[in-house]
């Protein structure tokens, strides 16, 4: 069962990422974006932000935990001001449900929205990041296959065979600063330019 969240309840109510959530969110905002958020500006972002229903649980009177709704370009939960919006309190979710929700909404943005060329990119990066059992969900198979790809696309086995092995030139900036890397790889670039 879910219900709207009211004006009231939300006054002096805080708002975290569900943990469950937390996979699904960062591959989703680590994926390069066709359009730069910075040039886009504050403004178009708030905009797009309008009317988006974001998913929640309520499991105390001070805190509730967000599942669903992030998939928007421009997104932050440490920005997110929970009165402006249009909150669904869902109850009795398993952890299973909400990870499902969590990345059934991320693939469902990301597989209208993605370019060929990044396709075998998001393949690798999607097997890597999302939970087995999600991928056998959304995709009735243990990992996201070059032939389960090109079969579900315009891009033939062998186009994706090449994107795999070109040379990916350096992204322009504006990809860079949507791509979140972890520490590690920030020090392996960095050691690679000196």
């Amino acid at each position: 069962m879910a219900k709207f969240l009211s004006v009231r309840k939300k006054k002096n109510l805080s708002i975290e990422l569900h943990p469950r959530a937390s996979d699904a969110y960062h591959f989703f905002h680590s994926q390069p974006f066709i359009f730069d958020k910075a040039n886009l500006g504050i403004d178009a972002l708030e905009a797009i932000q309008h009317g988006q229903i974001f998913s929640v649980i309520h499991p105390s009177t001070e805190k509730c935990f967000l599942f669903s709704g992030f998939e928007i370009l421009g997104f932050s939960i440490s920005q997110f001001d929970i009165k402006q919006h249009i909150i669904i309190v869902h109850e009795n979710l398993t952890d299973t449900e909400i990870e499902f929700t969590a990345w059934a909404g991320v693939i469902r943005t990301i597989l209208s929205s993605i370019q060929e060329s990044q396709l075998e990119s998001f393949r690798k990066s999607f097997n890597e990041s999302a939970p087995d059992f999600i991928i056998e969900k959304l995709f009735s198979s243990k990992k996201v296959t070059q032939k389960h790809l090109a079969e579900c696309t315009s891009l033939s086995i062998s186009g994706l065979k090449k994107q795999k092995k070109a040379d990916v030139p350096e992204l322009p900036e504006f990809v860079q600063n949507n791509v979140q890397s972890d520490i590690f790889e920030k020090l392996i670039n960095e050691k690679n330019r000196n």
